[in-house]
């Protein structure tokens, strides 16, 4: 049980009314995190002297402290600032470690102070007690997640526990997203049976019986829906919960969980139709790679009607960075890309060398028509970012027999990595002539490849060739396509994409050869238009994504 008091201070009478007395604080255990919410005061219109909270405040910045009645914690306990917003509730998160939030959660009295900007004055509210009960969104709830259709409906996938949460005109239910220094709320309903119907209004059932939620694009709702899709687009990795509120003999109660997945409705069957879709991210020595497909291009096999550019976005981070890339390509220069590189920054390069269990990132994929309008997405969202370990590699084409040279990155974490699984390992040479992918060929190792060695070369003939029905060959046969191979090297940059145990990588610099004949190529940064890719692809590391 948590219990709130906070009396008056100060003599800042013109904000003593701002908020309400039930003003409380939440626990999220799932994100260690604290929320103080504001309730406005009952009868905000009410003041006619000075109301400041009207006239003066709104738009302008708070800040937030709270302290227990534990003087050991925290010995600083955070400040945090807010937009003040007039009569509406203001929800100010205090993100804690797992020791402080375990340390706290079990207090019996709290206070908060809040700092206006008129001569820093400090304002403390009276409250009545309020009791901060032992819901909460892990025992109510076993999995949830959002699925959106892009500046459409919104529904929420759930599987319930046995929570006491009465449905009926109490509850409100609704997602809460943040947008800026405010939090802001997007209300959905349950759907207890037929979805597709008006059937998303509260009713008298049992909370365990419910396991969709539902936003409806309509003209009640449309600004919120759309202020959410907004704010979404701008970054997808904003905190983003289902909240379930409701007031018991003036007790509120709120349940909120962080969404466990964010899923993009598969509109055009993308995802269904490709069984070589994949959306994989890794950290190399030299840039950040997206693996799009499995097969060599990453020209996805559905509906492309209306689409003129794909935006390519990756939000990585770990428990201490964050960085965004992005790059926004053609449909022609996407379809015919071997996966996805982005320059390395200051960021990923600490994100590779601090590499631990926290690495994760957001993969999202948005296919726009001619005015730049989303209206298609793909999104993998809190995946594992892989680490890569090969930095560099070369192809050595020769009259009888092939090879790839790896030289592997002297880590500790690289040199932890397994011996690969004997035929799982494969090889596809291509070139780009006038920004199309034409493919030569495909191979599968025999030999094992060694990811604890420094440097390794790998070897393969045409007994090992084979043919993958997604991609377009030059030539049907493997000798054929050696023989193009040898024309080629002279007029166009050769590249290879490799299927390994752990690697995905576009790497900078190639040598090929063909008999006698070779040919050294310095590349520069991997662009859309033209380039050498040597792609590495995780099959383990993967699984079944």
């Amino acid at each position: 049980m948590l219990i709130i008091q906070i009396a008056l201070l100060g003599d800042a009478v013109s904000f003593s009314d701002c908020f309400s007395p039930k003003s409380y604080i939440s626990g999220d255990e799932l994100t260690n995190q604290l929320q103080l919410h504001l309730l406005p005061f009952e009868s905000l219109d009410l003041i006619v002297s000075e109301n400041l909270c009207k006239s003066y405040l709104p738009g302008k910045i708070v800040v937030a402290q709270i302290h227990f009645d534990d003087i050991s914690f925290p010995q600083t306990a955070p400040q945090i600032k807010f937009a003040y917003v007039y009569n509406k509730e203001i929800i100010v998160n205090f993100p804690l470690s797992p020791t402080d939030f375990t340390h706290v959660i079990d207090k019996e009295n709290a206070m908060y102070e809040l700092w206006y900007d008129i001569n820093l004055i400090k304002v403390n509210n009276s409250v009545g007690s309020i009791v901060l009960t032992n819901y909460n969104g892990t025992n109510c709830f076993q999995k949830l997640e959002l699925v959106y259709t892009i500046n459409g409906n919104m529904d929420v996938n759930v599987i319930p526990n046995k929570c006491q949460i009465t449905i009926d005109s109490n509850l409100l239910t609704y997602i809460e997203f943040q947008d800026g220094l405010v939090n802001n709320q997007l209300q959905i309903f349950p759907c207890v049976s037929d979805c597709s119907t008006s059937e998303y209004q509260l009713s008298l059932t049992s909370f365990d019986q419910i396991t969709k939620y539902r936003v409806i694009k309509a003209p009640g709702i449309d600004n919120q829906l759309q202020a959410f899709y907004k704010r979404f687009v701008e970054d997808r990795n904003i905190r983003i919960s289902l909240n379930l509120k409701f007031d018991t003999n003036g007790i509120y109660t709120i349940v909120s969980r962080v969404f466990d997945n964010i899923i993009a409705n598969d509109t055009r069957e993308c995802k269904k139709n490709d069984k070589n879709l994949i959306l994989y991210g890794v950290l190399n020595p030299f840039s950040v790679q997206i693996q799009v497909r499995e097969s060599m291009k990453c020209q996805l096999l559905c509906d492309m009607s209306g689409i003129v550019s794909v935006r390519a976005e990756l939000y990585l981070w770990d428990d201490k960075i964050t960085e965004r890339i992005n790059q926004t390509l053609t449909l022609d220069e996407y379809n015919n890309n071997v996966g996805m590189a982005f320059k390395n920054t200051p960021k990923t390069d600490l994100l590779r060398a601090n590499y631990n269990e926290f690495s994760k990132a957001n993969i999202v994929f948005s296919f726009m028509n001619a005015n730049g309008e989303i209206v298609y997405e793909m999104l993998k969202y809190r995946d594992k970012i892989y680490l890569a370990c090969v930095s560099r590699a070369s192809l050595h084409i020769n009259e009888d027999h092939s090879c790839v040279d790896y030289y592997f990155d002297n880590t500790s974490t690289c040199t932890g990595n397994v011996i690969s699984e004997t035929g799982k390992d494969q090889i596809a040479i291509f070139y780009k002539d006038n920004g199309v992918t034409e493919s030569l060929g495909q191979f599968k190792f025999t030999q094992v490849v060694d990811y604890g060695k420094l440097k390794q070369r790998v070897c393969f003939t045409c007994a090992q060739y084979f043919l993958d029905a997604v991609d377009s060959y030059e030539n049907p046969t493997c000798e054929q396509n050696m023989e193009q191979a040898k024309k080629m090297i002279k007029k166009v940059q050769l590249g290879f994409v490799i299927n390994s145990k752990f690697e995905f990588i576009i790497f900078h610099a190639v040598v090929a050869e063909y008999g006698n004949i070779y040919m050294p190529f310095a590349i520069g940064v991997v662009t859309a238009a033209l380039m050498i890719v040597i792609v590495v692809i995780s099959h383990a590391q993967r699984g079944t994504k």
